[in-house]
Parts: C-alpha cells; structure tokens; sequence
C-alpha cells in the first residue's frame, strides 16, 4: 500500500546566520544532517534535516529499517532490490512546485553497495563496521535558497485534511 504525503510549506527571507549556526537551532543534538553548499556562485541551496522517521541500514544480505517509535524491521534479499521496493512504496504531492527537495532518503551508499549487483573479489575485510548503506527517511527539514536568499521549513505528513490539520497544529512554523 502506498504512503502517500504531501510536502507542506512556509518560506521566509532569509536571516543573517550561518548554515552552521542554524542547523545548531533547529537540530541540536538531536539526529540530523546538513548539506551545505558554499554560496549563489558555487551552488544554490543548503539542506537541513531532523528526526527522521525511519533509519535505514544495511545488514550482509538485507536491510534494517529502524523506525523512529522504536519498532525495527528487518527485510531479507538483495538490498539494491529491497530499497527500490522500499522507495517505490512512496508518493509525495506538493504545492509548491519551486520546492527543490520535498523529503525523502538522505544519506550515504558505501563503496562496496557495487557488490549487491557484481561480483568482485573480496580481500579487504571491513574492518572498521560501517554500513554500506545508511539512510533516513526526513520529513522535517529547512531548504535555504541562496539564490533567492529565502528559507523553506518543509514538512512531510498524510495528504489529507487531517494530515494538513496535524502539520500546522504540531509543528511550530
């Protein structure tokens, strides 16, 4: 069955802090990313994250999906498959349609997710434990146009009215 979402909304000008220092307030210590570019000439935007939904990992032939209310799954197969399966269970509508990122899976595919699709020697043992893949589900996070030099808070929730009714009453705009 399908998730569908819709990506929810608000764009003020931007302030004068740091992608730094903004990331420092709307993720604290909690868990997040930023994706920063340098500026208008090197590159348009910057992406802020926090409390993704779900984290997913790999483990040998599967993957972890490690939802936020603490309730993991773990799927056995081809992991490449598995998150082509996962992704494609997906569908986000928008309004806005100068939303240059409206939520998704962030993060990284190690060096080695060449492997779930060919066959290659394997004499490097993995000898520091990091997951070939590693990504989260975000929901929340602020996009910073540089061009434009405006910040979009983007939320993520049930394309329905109840969903819209949740967004702005709960999240804090």
């Amino acid at each position: 069955m399908k998730r569908i979402r819709r990506a929810y909304s608000k764009t003020v000008s931007l302030i004068d802090e740091t992608a730094v220092q903004i990331y420092g307030s709307f993720v604290g210590k909690r868990r997040g990313f930023l994706l920063e570019s340098y500026d208008k000439n090197n590159g348009r935007y910057v992406f802020i994250g926090k409390d993704p939904e779900e984290v997913i990992t790999s483990k040998e032939n599967g993957l972890l999906i490690a939802r936020a209310d603490g309730i993991t799954k773990e799927l056995n197969g081809n992991p490449v498959d598995l998150l082509k399966e996962y992704y494609s269970d997906f569908e986000i509508h928008k309004d806005d349609e100068q939303l240059a990122f409206t939520g998704g899976l962030v993060g990284g595919l190690g060096y080695d997710f060449v492997r779930y699709k060919e066959e290659l020697p394997d004499k490097n043992p993995d000898e520091i434990g990091i997951s070939t893949i590693s990504l989260m589900l975000v929901t929340e996070f602020l996009s910073i146009d540089h061009f434009a030099e405006t910040m979009t808070a983007v939320v993520v929730e049930d394309d329905t009215e109840a969903g819209r009714k949740q967004c702005y009453a709960v999240k804090k705009w």
